[in-house]
C-alpha cells in the first residue's frame, strides 16, 4: 500500500540524532507475546459486546506507542512508567470502534500528505523515502505498511473530532465575559472563620461518642492489614551506584541462605544485618519505620503468611521481607475508635461555631453598614475583634496565599465588581467561612482587547472543542463497557 510514497525520493544519511531518539524503542515490543501468553482468556477483552483479539489488542498497543515516541523522543523512555499504555491501547480501540461506525474514511493520498510533513522523514526540509524506509526498519522495527495503516487510524481520529466538535462556537459575549477572566486583576480584604481556631475549646463526653459510634459502626471499619518484620540496609544521602550494587549483592545472598533455612534470626546473626519489624498497617499506608514506598507496599501485600521475599530495592534502601501476621478487615471497638469518633465530633461543631461566628459578623457587619457610607474591613477588624486578611492583586484562576485557588473564592470576588456594596455573603471553602471585600479592581484594556480578540477565540475554541471532545469520549468510554483479560504484569 502507498507504494508511491516509498518511492520518492533520494537519501545520503540518516540524522544521527533520530537514530539516538528512536533506537531504544524496540525492546519495548515484545510486550505482545508476554501479553497473549500470560491471558487466563482465549482473548484482549471485550468493548461494545464484542471480543478483542490479543493481535488485534497488541496492534493497538503497538500504534499508541509508536504516537508516543514521535511526541516525547528520547523523553519516552523516561516517563513511560508513568504512562498509562494499557488504557491508552483501549481507548484507541474504542475510538476505532466509533470511526468504523461512522464510516469515516481515510483516502491513501491524506495518509500520503500526513507521512510528508513528519520531521523524521526529512532531509533539508524535504521528505525522503530512504530515511523514511530505514528509520521504519531499523528502529522502529515497523512494516510501512504498519505505519501508515496506524497513520491512517491516527487521521481517522482526527475526523471524528471534526464531526463531534464542528458546531461549536465562541459568541462575542462569551468571549469578553473569558477575556476579562483571565486578564481582570482584583484586590481584596477578608475575614476568614476557621473550624481549627474553635476546637481546642471543644468538649465531647463519652455519651455523644458511644452514641454517635453505634450509628456509624460501618465508617470505623478497618481494612486488612499486616505486620512485616524485615532486614536490610537503608541507603545513605550519598550513596553511589556501585554501593548499592554491593549491597543488592549482600542481601542477595542473604536470601540464598533464607531459601535453605527460612530462619530470620539466624541468617542476621550470621550477616550482622538487625532486624526490624513495621507493625501493623493497610495498604492505605504510610509504613510505619519505612514511610511511603510503592515497592515496598505492593510486595509486603502480595506475600502469603511467613514467605519470605527476595532483596527489594526502595528509595529508603534495600529489604528483604517476610510477613509475620496478618489482619482480616474487622470492625473495631468502642474503646478503639474511641480517638477517630472524638476527632470526627470535635470537628462537625468546630464548623458548626465557625459557622455560626461568620453569620454573626456578618449581621454585625450589615447593621453598621446601614449607618454609614462605606464599609471600611480596617476598622470593622477593630470594632468585632477579628483578624483581617489581605489578597495581592490577583486574576483569576491565579494561586492566593493561605486560599489556594479555590473556586468559590474566585467567583465570589469577581462577581463584587458588580456588586454595589462590594461586600460578599459567607463563602464556604475548604478552610473554612469568609466574607469577602473589593478593595481593588483593573479593568482590562479595551484596544488591547481589540488587537487580541481574533486570537484570543482560536485559542478558546481549541479549548472548548477539546472539553467538548472528552465529554464526548467520556460518554462513549461509558457505552464501550470495557471488560479487559490483560495481566496486570504485562505492563510492569
Amino acid at each position: 500500500m502507498l507504494k508511491q510514497l516509498r518511492k520518492k525520493g533520494n537519501v545520503k544519511k540518516i540524522l544521527w540524532f533520530l537514530a539516538i531518539i528512536i533506537v531504544p524503542a524496540f525492546m519495548l515490543w515484545g510486550s505482545g507475546s508476554l501479553i497473549r501468553s500470560q491471558g487466563k482468556e482465549n482473548y484482549a477483552g471485550r468493548i461494545f459486546g464484542k471480543k478483542i483479539s490479543f493481535e488485534e489488542f497488541n496492534d493497538s498497543l503497538q500504534a499508541v506507542k509508536t504516537q508516543a515516541i514521535m511526541q516525547f523522543g528520547d523523553d519516552f523512555y523516561k516517563i513511560q512508567k508513568f504512562l498509562n499504555l494499557e488504557q491508552e491501547t483501549w481507548n484507541r480501540l474504542i475510538l476505532l470502534h466509533e470511526v468504523i461506525k461512522r464510516k469515516i474514511k481515510i483516502k491513501d493520498a491524506e495518509v500520503i500528505e500526513a507521512i510528508k510533513k513528519l520531521p523524521f522523514f526529512k532531509e533539508n526540509g524535504k521528505f525522503d523515502s530512504k530515511i523514511y524506509e530505514d528509520i521504519l526498519r531499523y528502529n522502529f522495527h515497523l512494516p510501512a505498511r504498519t505505519f501508515e495503516e496506524q497513520t491512517r487510524h491516527s487521521l481517522s481520529f482526527a475526523k471524528l473530532f471534526e464531526e463531534v466538535t464542528q458546531n461549536i462556537n465562541i459568541e462575542d459575549s462569551e468571549l469578553l465575559n473569558e477575556y476579562k477572566k483571565v486578564n481582570e486583576k482584583l484586590r481584596l480584604s477578608y475575614f476568614l472563620f476557621t473550624p481549627s481556631q474553635f476546637e481546642k475549646n471543644i468538649t465531647i463526653d463519652a455519651i455523644e461518642i458511644k452514641d454517635y459510634f453505634e450509628q456509624h459502626k460501618e465508617d470505623f471499619k478497618k481494612p486488612p492489614s499486616i505486620n512485616i518484620q524485615y532486614l536490610g540496609i537503608d541507603f545513605s544521602s550519598k550513596l553511589e551506584p556501585q554501593e548499592k550494587r554491593t549491597i543488592k549483592d549482600k542481601l542477595n545472598e542473604v536470601y540464598e541462605e533464607l531459601k535453605n533455612n527460612p530462619d530470620f534470626e539466624k541468617a542476621a546473626l550470621k550477616f550482622f544485618l538487625p532486624i526490624k519489624e513495621t507493625g501493623f498497617f493497610s495498604q492505605e499506608g504510610p509504613i510505619p519505620t519505612i514511610g511511603w514506598s510503592n515497592e515496598f507496599l505492593k510486595t509486603a501485600f502480595r506475600l502469603k503468611l511467613h514467605e519470605i521475599c527476595p532483596a527489594l530495592e526502595t528509595p529508603k534502601g534495600i529489604y528483604i521481607l517476610k510477613l509475620k501476621e496478618k489482619k482480616d478487615s474487622y470492625i473495631p471497638t468502642l474503646a478503639e475508635a474511641e480517638p477517630d469518633v472524638k476527632k470526627i465530633l470535635t470537628s462537625k461543631k468546630a464548623i458548626e461555631i465557625a459557622g455560626a461566628k461568620a453569620k454573626e459578623a456578618l449581621e454585625k457587619i450589615k447593621k453598621i453598614y446601614q449607618t454609614a457610607r462605606r464599609i471600611d474591613f480596617v476598622r470593622l477588624s477593630k470594632l468585632l475583634s477579628l483578624e483581617l486578611k489581605n489578597t495581592p492583586l490577583f486574576k483569576y484562576g491565579d494561586y492566593i496565599p493561605n486560599i489556594g485557588v479555590a473556586k468559590e473564592f474566585q467567583e465570589a470576588a469577581f462577581k463584587l465588581k458588580d456588586s454595589k456594596s462590594k461586600m460578599s455573603d459567607i463563602i464556604a471553602l475548604t478552610q473554612g467561612f469568609c466574607i469577602l471585600k473589593l478593595e481593588d479592581y483593573q479593568k482590562i484594556d479595551e484596544k488591547k482587547f481589540v488587537q487580541e480578540k481574533e486570537e484570543f477565540r482560536k485559542v478558546l475554541l481549541e479549548k472548548k472543542r477539546k472539553d467538548a471532545f472528552n465529554n464526548f469520549f467520556e460518554k462513549l468510554r461509558l457505552e464501550a463497557r470495557l471488560q479487559s483479560n490483560i495481566p496486570e504484569a504485562a505492563f510492569k
